[in-house]
């Protein structure tokens, strides 16, 4: 773990997100192309393209030019079969049962076993290369290795996915909201359509940046565990015993109205950029490891978003007319830490004029 967020702050963490960033600028320019080849833009169902690009562009910042997961089947592979099935991995349950998920899980693991052994990490972060020399340090063998990085997509991509897909739909649902982000965009990007190397909107953009403090609020799912150390006794009330394992559901502080207020249960984009703020304890905060263990993920989803936000409309596609309609949250991966969408979205992009 010291390993692993050495390389993921200050310097580390800027490379890593500007080779991000500039893989999802393909991605914004090949949209831009198909919304350009009809007057109506180009329809696409929201959850489906924000995984792909942001796996794209994830994993690129992780794994470099060699990324596994440019491969669009190993990227349905982690998505559709492997990461919904894990739960049921862990039962251990016969590979005859559940044929699918186990092809999928071997076809990544066969992935990154050639990623490493042909030197992919050379051309990748600094977190690939410090997480395979401490495996390799303490003699973890090649294959092994490859099954450990196999899980990592878990936690390198799994949660900023449905974290942009919320933003995203939170935002451009919002009339009042998109134009005070897209305020915020102009003064920070002005003529610019890309992000430099250097631009950090979640600094220079507080409203979008709170916008996605609350998505990681509003949406989180699953529970954090933890083992007692000791013999305590918490809040003179609750007797945990030494070694018994706590787990501690998200959701429960997260919606506290003692600890957020009256509207606790209430989507409020600009909660966490108000001057008047409450402090609010570390603890209560848990999505992506909670506490001072925020996931850098969400640099991620702030960049991203911000380069959308100021060069694309999305509308409701389907019928004319038709409304933003929230699509309910999927609780049932219990490797994820946002919820996903329930239901599909599906939406018109086109280039914003001007821009």
């Amino acid at each position: 773990m010291r390993v692993t967020h050495e390389a993921m702050v200050g310097r580390q963490l800027d490379d890593l997100t500007a080779v991000s960033v500039e893989r999802a600028g393909r991605s914004l320019d090949e949209l831009d192309a198909a919304a350009a080849a009809t007057p109506s833009g180009k329809e696409v169902e929201l959850w489906v393209w924000v995984r792909r690009v942001f796996t794209g562009a994830v994993a690129a910042g992780v794994y470099g030019p060699d990324s596994p997961y440019e491969d669009v089947s190993l990227e349905q592979d982690l998505h559709r079969t492997f990461s919904s099935a894990t739960m049921t991995f862990l039962l251990s349950i016969a590979p005859s049962l559940l044929p699918a998920a186990h092809i999928a899980r071997e076809r990544l693991v066969h992935s990154f076993a050639t990623y490493f052994a042909a030197s992919g990490p050379l051309r990748g972060s600094a977190l690939v290369r410090a997480r395979l020399a401490i495996l390799q340090a303490y003699g973890i063998a090649a294959p092994d290795i490859a099954r450990f990085e196999t899980v990592n997509g878990f936690g390198v991509i799994l949660n900023v996915l449905p974290t942009a897909f919320w933003t995203i739909w939170h935002v451009f649902s919002n009339a009042d909201l998109l134009a005070d982000i897209r305020d915020e965009a102009e003064r920070f990007l002005g003529g610019k359509r890309s992000l430099g190397e250097q631009a950090k909107p979640e600094e220079a953009m507080p409203i979008l940046a709170s916008t996605v403090t609350e998505v990681l609020r509003y949406h989180v799912a699953g529970a954090a565990t933890r083992m007692a150390m000791q013999d305590h006794v918490l809040a003179n009330q609750y007797f945990l015993k030494k070694d018994s394992v706590i787990q501690m559901p998200n959701r429960v502080p997260h919606f506290d109205a003692a600890i957020w207020g009256p509207d606790a249960d209430t989507f409020d984009a600009y909660l966490f950029g108000r001057p008047d703020e409450k402090k609010v304890h570390a603890a209560a905060f848990r999505s992506w490891g909670g506490g001072a263990n925020l996931c850098p993920g969400r640099v991620y989803a702030t960049r991203l978003v911000a380069m959308m936000v100021r060069g694309f409309d999305i509308r409701p596609g389907g019928e004319e007319g038709k409304g933003w309609e929230e699509p309910g949250e999927d609780e049932g991966n219990a490797v994820v830490v946002v919820t996903q969408p329930r239901d599909k979205v599906v939406v018109r992009v086109t280039r914003r004029e001007g821009v």
